[in-house]
């Protein structure tokens, strides 16, 4: 009497199991599209939208171009960009620069405008 039973897994197989099911059980499956990621309504969506962006140039009459101050729009947001990508990224400095330029300027408005009253002092002498 002999039975087809598997033979009893080693213990490197069942630690093997037991990482797998644990990696299942997390969401690392390898599957390319699931459903915690659309819904069918967001997937309905998104192919609606998709044919309007292909049909829709199509029939639609061309447009006039727009304003010359709107087409500069672009190259402004491109500028503030770059000029964002190159700045400093420690804030901190940046603005204890700004402050020490602008306690600089006070103090120069402030002894200048001292100087004028002064001035008006000795004129009124």
């Amino acid at each position: 009497m002999t039975t087809n039973n598997p033979p009893a897994p080693t213990p490197n197989t069942r630690v093997e199991r037991m990482e797998y099911n644990r990696s299942l059980s997390q969401g690392s499956s390898r599957r390319l599209l699931s459903a915690s990621h659309f819904s069918l309504v967001s997937l309905l969506l998104l192919i609606c939208l998709t044919a309007s962006l292909l049909i829709l140039p199509l029939v639609l009459p061309p447009l006039p171009p727009p304003p010359f101050m709107l087409l500069l729009l672009p190259i402004g947001i491109l500028a503030l960009l770059m000029f964002l990508a190159f700045m400093p990224s420690n804030a901190r400095d940046i603005t204890y620069t700004c402050n020490h330029i602008l306690r600089a300027q006070k103090e120069l408005f402030i002894s200048k405008a001292d100087a004028a009253i002064v001035a008006i002092n000795q004129l009124l002498l």
